[in-house]
């Protein structure tokens, strides 16, 4: 049957797509952040707990990023959510801006299913044999043409219908290779950046592609700034494919590649890590507590672990036939030794994962049927469900870690484990996975295919002294602590040109916030309810509020009855500090000059607004202004706002007035976020530890911000709070 619509090309993606706005970072993945677990009787939604997410998860929470992922949406969910297909209300969140794309069922699975799974990711992952589902037929070609090109059309529509603007955009894995090229067509000074989860085939593994299939890749994957892998063999599987199979232009010693375009694409290497911080914290938590307790009458003597999703490129069968092997030589480890295997459901609508788990089940009872005791009747105990925290308290305790993958792009269970690791164990892993590498020293290497060699590397981990695990575990466990998550993510931003943002954790190193109020914190000289609100929950956080207005004090107090919420007061664009909690006001500058009001009289500049020391009129009155301060021989300077001319004593700004702030609550800028949305915003903007636009801010504010909010004056000061307050319940680092 013909896919939906007869689909051949980009289409306009329903759903919530509303006005384009600017963002400070645009991600898009396949998948959004959450996962199916099985949970009494049924599969239901819950934060993913893969790599993808918990890499991004802390940029996707400040409030000026956008998630896009693509969805299967009715009259089709139902089927698919059977099947584990996600739809939009799956992936909403209310901790961050998610965009789901929606794509028709049938689209979907010849995009997720027949394609990127069931050809890219086995040919990537070494697995192809003849009558393989990488076999190219007619139908198959369908579906890369009507199912994987057009999801990643309909992606890059929605993309361009909902961005304005962004500083930078991060592309995710192999669903979306044709998307960096559809991109840069919408965005062409855009920074782009896509990285690839899983392993790069080198260009006689590739060539097995058809050949349009081939182009499409490597021209999708050009299309960005930088092309991000996982290892330096990925890398240079990457620059072969594009001479020897494209025949473009390589710089090895740069690591570039021309595309047919002329586009220089970077080529870098950005090895997964784990969020470390996240992972004590989980640790310590009642969930972890009650894992521990259902998990203890599974332990033996000694345990082997596994954890990973049951598909074929996981090589499940080859660990499970390696522990047979042991037990047959050494009897004596029967009924000492368990293994328990936590497998989690992958793909299960598609036939060849099915057949794969038959086939590994029955595998695993021949085996427990062989070394069954009477104390002990199960050797190989497996645990099917999507329970991180239930296999976090085996790895915490196992003596083996078994990882023994055909090929991996990296294998971030390992790095877990070299974490959370108490007992100490001994890491087991393929030469073939991507974190043999950074192991190398700590693990036993071994190939995926050879079973005596697995064995052999099980028995030496179960025998090896206490004082070696131990050594081993710490090299281990100090390299991944030297390059995390957060470490991952920031160097693909600093490589982008992105102005370096603070993690989600260093984020609650922020004692203060300074908001400024017309077309801020105010629009049209209100402020709403809910932003009160929000700004009443931040300071309960332990926060100090800062307010800076271009106002003056008396005329504000009357304005804004809330005033006795923020701990200090700049007004006159910082030639005055106010204190709300004692009602004393500070002149910071000297006052208002008469000599100049009487030249801008005799200039024709009648509507003036004049201060304790500011002085005020409108746009319209600018050259006027400007030619009487310099024939004043005063020292004073101009300042434009809006709609609004001032004038004020050479070095009075917003930026001194948040410094005499600062200086009486005792604060640094480092720990400061700054919020505003016009140009005399600028100067203290620049100055904070974390400088943040509204979205109704002007282009130059948004350009000189590290970061935007989606909602526009006091909503988007509202988001900013949210987002602080979430990062100040964590632990300071």
């Amino acid at each position: 049957m013909p896919l939906s619509e007869g689909l051949t090309g980009p289409q306009i993606a329903a759903g919530p797509i509303a006005e384009r706005r600017d963002y400070g970072v645009v991600i898009v993945a396949n998948r959004g952040p959450n996962d199916f677990v099985w949970d009494d009787g049924a599969w239901r939604t819950r934060r993913a707990t893969g790599g993808l997410v918990s890499m991004l998860e802390p940029i996707a929470k400040r409030p000026d990023v956008a998630w896009f992922c693509c969805v299967s949406e009715p009259p089709d969910a139902a089927h698919d959510r059977q099947g584990l297909f996600t739809t939009a209300v799956d992936q909403a969140d209310p901790g961050l801006h998610v965009v789901p794309v929606p794509v028709p069922a049938d689209v979907y699975h010849a995009y997720y299913g027949q394609i990127s799974n069931e050809v890219l990711w086995m040919l990537q992952h070494g697995l192809v044999a003849p009558g393989s589902s990488v076999v190219a037929t007619a139908e198959r070609q369908h579906a890369w043409q009507s199912g994987y090109l057009v999801a990643n059309a309909r992606l890059a529509r929605a993309i361009g219908s909902h961005v304005a603007t962004a500083r930078a955009i991060l592309i995710q894995d192999y669903h979306l290779y044709p998307l960096p090229a559809l991109l840069r067509a919408q965005f062409p000074t855009t920074p782009i950046l896509h990285f690839t989860h899983i392993p790069f085939p080198e260009p006689a593994v590739f060539g097995l592609l058809p050949t349009p299939w081939q182009a499409a890749i490597l021209d999708g994957m050009l299309g960005a700034d930088i092309v991000g892998l996982q290892t330096p063999q990925d890398a240079q599987a990457f620059l072969d494919c594009c001479s020897e199979r494209a025949g473009l232009v390589v710089d090895h010693d740069a690591r570039s590649v021309t595309a047919r375009n002329g586009h220089v694409a970077r080529v870098r290497t950005y090895p997964a890590s784990v969020d470390a911080q996240a992972l004590g914290e989980l640790m310590q938590s009642p969930a972890m507590s009650a894992s521990r307790e259902r998990l203890r009458p599974h332990m033996a003597e000694q345990t082997i672990v596994r954890v990973d999703r049951l598909d074929p490129s996981k090589n499940q069968l080859n660990g499970f036939l390696a522990f047979e092997r042991l037990l047959v030589r050494r009897p004596d480890l029967r009924g000492r030794v368990r293994f328990l295997a936590f497998l989690v459901p992958s793909r299960t609508d598609l036939r060849v994962y099915r057949a794969h788990r038959e086939a590994l089940f029955a595998e695993v009872e021949r085996i427990n049927a062989r070394f069954a005791l009477a104390e002990a009747p199960t050797a190989i105990e497996v645990f099917y469900t999507n329970d991180r925290e239930q296999a976090l308290a085996a790895m915490e305790e196992c003596d083996v870690l078994l990882v023994n993958s055909l090929r991996d792009g990296m294998n971030l269970v390992a790095k877990e484990w070299a974490v959370v690791s108490r007992r100490p164990g001994v890491l087991v892993a393929s030469e073939t996975t991507g974190v043999a590498a950074e192991a190398a020293d700590s693990a036993l290497l071994i190939s995926p295919l050879d079973i005596e060699g697995t064995a052999d590397a099980l028995e030496t981990a179960l025998t090896m002294p206490t004082a070696e695990r131990a050594a081993r575990l710490s090299g281990f466990r100090t390299r991944v602590l030297k390059w995390t998550a957060a470490d991952w993510l920031g160097e693909q931003l600093a490589d982008l040109g992105v102005e370096p943002v603070p993690r989600e954790g260093s984020a609650g190193r922020f004692r203060a916030l300074v908001t400024d109020y017309d077309g801020t914190l105010a629009c049209d000289g209100v402020v709403r309810t809910q932003t009160l609100v929000a700004l009443k929950k931040l300071k309960t956080a332990g926060f100090q509020l800062i307010l800076a207005t271009g106002r003056q004090l008396d005329e504000f107090i009357t304005i804004f009855p809330a005033i006795g919420l923020f701990d200090q007061v700049v007004a006159e664009n910082g030639a005055l500090l106010y204190e709300p909690a004692t009602a004393q006001s500070q002149i910071l500058a000297p006052a208002a000059n008469t000599r100049i009001l009487d030249m801008l009289r005799d200039r024709g500049v009648t509507q003036l607004s004049v201060g304790r020391v500011i002085i005020a009129s409108q746009q319209k009155h600018e050259a006027a202004i400007r030619e009487a301060v310099a024939a004043s021989s005063l020292s004073l300077h101009v300042i434009c706002n809006k709609d609004s001319v001032m004038i004020l004593p050479a070095g009075v700004s917003k930026a001194s007035g948040v410094d005499a702030a600062l200086n009486a609550l005792g604060v640094a800028y480092q720990q400061v976020v700054g919020i505003g949305d016009a140009e005399n915003d600028i100067d203290f903007l620049a100055k904070c530890g974390l400088a943040v636009a509204v979205g109704n801010a002007l282009l130059e504010v948004k350009e000189r911000a590290q970061m935007i909010t989606r909602a526009a004056n006091g909503a988007g000061v509202a988001e900013l709070a949210e987002w602080l307050m979430q990062a100040a319940q964590r632990p300071r680092g």
